[in-house]
């Protein structure tokens, strides 16, 4: 059991298909590899104000300091990467795992 096992399965009607034996690429033409997107989900966040405040203040600085288009969720993922790093999530998940098999 590992800690994605522990973690709620809310993927409402969106099952993954096929055997996953295509590593998640396809083919577009004659045998050339192109990367699948990932799949969009929709989630709500309830918070104070102020977090979406600065929300909305982080985008519209990445809008106007970068060339590309910066979404919500951009930004949001950005600060779950970075905070993944800052708490050493992947560090955590190996000790997490160790855990679990001495207890077997």
């Amino acid at each position: 059991m590992g800690l994605n096992d522990l973690l709620a399965k809310n993927q409402g009607d969106n099952k993954q298909k096929g055997n996953g034996a295509d590593n998640g690429k396809s083919t577009k033409g004659p045998g050339r590899p192109v990367e699948k997107k990932e799949p969009q989900v929709t989630f709500t966040v309830r918070g104070p104000q102020s977090t979406k405040t600065l929300l909305l203040k982080i985008q519209k600085i990445k809008e106007l300091t970068e060339p590309n288009k910066v979404s919500q969720a951009d930004v949001i993922r950005e600060a779950l990467e970075l905070l993944s790093k800052k708490i050493k999530l992947l560090e955590k998940e190996k000790q997490y795992a160790k855990f679990l098999e001495n207890i077997k």
